[in-house]
């Protein structure tokens, strides 16, 4: 092909579309066809309506619940997929023999210090040729899809929202109050006077966690100062400050220290937070997903299933 017929092609036409194309033919179902992409179903809606554009024809007819593809889309098909499933699967073979995979983690600070490296060590050990990469912007947009040889994971205290994700409960965190080592009021235990009187702040923002944490707290007393990432500005914040603090255990045991804090007891018992893994459903049967949740639910961690 010249290059001057390529530059045509890009011009009128986005290749990018075929693939879908060719599966939601298949599928007779855009949800169906979003589930297998691991994207929204508006973005597969999207993708059909410039189709459209481009041929002038509505491709697809509903009846019932069924998609009945056009002549121009029967066409369109049969013109297509041979050479395109057997474009995928050399190109699929080429990644397998050279490509370096990667393995994108989309969470938060915190949670990329609590598990990235249980998650890392289970892939290097066992996937040698994959990179894991952190990505703390983990708020994924709906239209993105993921490249191939990608693989990714949302670790949240809240389950991800998007359809096309699987949500698994990996792990419990374990919940504690401190203050600090001087305070004038808190000695070993709140009492409820203290419930009464103390102000409180909490580590992150955990957002599922408030309307318990409010139940027992007076609503005028409790806030959420400090709502980003840095659990040491946090406990710098506590050890010069008369603020009860709610924060999980995990970081109280690795700082206690360093800094003049103390655990506390209460009469009020907070619940465990739950730690969520999220992935796409279209990688199910990906082998390094299966191999993380196994190391998670093999692990000594404290309410895991």
């Amino acid at each position: 092909m010249s290059i001057d017929n390529i530059n045509k092609l890009y011009r009128k036409f986005d290749i990018n579309l075929l693939p879908l194309f060719v599966l939601l033919f298949e599928c007779g179902s855009v949800s169906q066809t979003a589930s297998r992409l691991g994207v929204s179903a508006s973005a597969v809606s999207q993708s059909l309506n410039k189709l459209r554009g481009y041929f002038f024809d509505p491709l697809f007819v509903r009846d019932c619940q069924t998609m009945i593809p056009t002549d121009t889309a029967r066409h369109l098909y049969f013109l297509v997929h041979d050479d395109m499933v057997k474009l995928i699967e050399d190109i699929d073979q080429l990644l397998d023999a050279n490509a370096i995979k990667k393995l994108v983690i989309r969470c938060s600070d915190y949670l990329c210090v609590r598990l990235f490296s249980d998650i890392s060590d289970v892939v290097m050990s066992q996937h040698p040729k994959y990179q894991v990469i952190h990505d703390s912007a983990f708020e994924r947009p709906e239209s993105t899809m993921s490249f191939s040889g990608m693989t990714e994971v949302i670790l949240g205290f809240t389950p991800c929202q998007d359809s096309s994700y699987e949500n698994v409960k990996i792990m419990d965190e374990e919940l504690c109050y401190i203050c600090s080592d001087n305070h004038p009021r808190v000695k070993d235990i709140l009492t409820e006077e203290n419930f009464q009187n103390e102000e409180y702040i909490v580590f992150y923002r955990m957002k599922n966690k408030e309307d318990e944490i409010e139940g027992f707290i007076p609503k005028s007393r409790f806030f959420s100062l400090l709502e980003y990432n840095s659990f040491i500005t946090l406990l710098k914040t506590v050890e010069n400050s008369e603020c009860i603090c709610i924060i999980p255990k995990w970081v109280l045991d690795h700082f206690k220290e360093i800094f003049s804090i103390k655990c506390i007891d209460s009469v009020q018992k907070l619940l465990p937070l739950p730690v969520y893994l999220s992935y796409q459903k279209s990688m199910a049967s990906d082998q390094t997903i299966k191999d993380i949740l196994r190391h998670f639910s093999t692990q000594a961690f404290a309410g895991v299933l």
